[in-house]
């Protein structure tokens, strides 16, 4: 990923919201956009850089979205739709 704040290549892909890497250009949210990106080939992803986060807010920022994600799961309405509208 370039530093600004686009992954390399020459296409871009259209999802939610652009995935968050950090300074040292690890993916802090955004993995399956990117996998999917990659999945069809498309070689540039928009991304958000931030590098003005800590590691605490890093790690707090992670455990946000893992607790909002499982509890979306354990209701039934979250993103891994099982087939039902």
């Amino acid at each position: 990923m370039a530093k600004d704040g686009t992954c390399r290549g020459g296409k871009r892909v259209r999802a939610g919201g652009k995935p968050i890497i950090d300074r040292d250009f690890g993916v802090i949210a955004g993995h399956g956009r990117i996998l999917a990106a990659k999945e069809e080939g498309i070689a540039e992803v928009p991304c958000v850089y931030a590098d003005f986060i800590s590691e605490a807010q890093k790690k707090a920022y992670i455990f946000i979205v893992y607790l909002v994600k499982t509890r979306r799961m354990l209701r039934g309405n979250g993103s891994g739709k099982s087939g039902s509208k």
